[in-house]
């Protein structure tokens, strides 16, 4: 909602779609997707695929995902491993077999990495909204609220332990 407002201000060409991404059609000149990939796992080569249907030619996606670092000696297992103890679908992996699945499906790929400061920050602050928030959200679900605040904990963690890198993956289709 508020992306679209900003554009509309801005006098913006852009045309915002909030859809499960296998709803999608049509052609687009870039697609941005935000955390989206950790859940896709399973579905890497068939999430790629899509990307390069939607998107035009010379077209360009933008995907921001956390990665295991190459030296954080966890390995592609133990992704989903960690992502099966606390009972959430991200299933992170490293950036290198990301990079690798995204030029099977005939993309270039550029990488920008984010310092992951700036994402610790993004993610304490959710924690502590949750915290604020905790008498509604354990009305709700407080065994989910729960592994939630346990989930969010160890990423903060995992991340000033050095474990996982922020990166923007810049793939323009060829």
């Amino acid at each position: 909602k508020y992306q679209h407002e900003y554009a509309k201000r801005q006098n913006s060409n852009v045309n915002y779609v909030l859809t499960d991404w296998h709803n999608l059609s049509g052609q687009y000149d870039k697609i941005y997707s935000d955390g989206c990939l950790v859940h896709q796992s399973d579905m890497q080569d068939e999430y790629f695929a899509k990307h390069k249907e939607l998107l035009k030619d010379g077209g360009i996606a933008i995907i921001k995902e956390m990665h295991f670092r190459e030296d954080s000696g966890v390995g592609e297992d133990n992704c989903r491993d960690l992502g099966n103890t606390f009972g959430f679908a991200g299933q992170y992996r490293t950036l290198e077999t990301d990079v690798k699945g995204i030029e099977a499906q005939g993309f270039t790929v550029d990488v920008v990495t984010i310092p992951i400061e700036s994402y610790i920050k993004t993610q304490t602050t959710w924690q502590k909204n949750m915290d604020l928030d905790k008498d509604k959200m354990n009305a709700i679900d407080a065994h989910r609220r729960e592994l939630d605040h346990k989930t969010w904990g160890l990423y903060v963690q995992l991340m000033r332990d050095g474990m996982f890198s922020l990166d923007i993956m810049i793939c323009q289709k060829q």
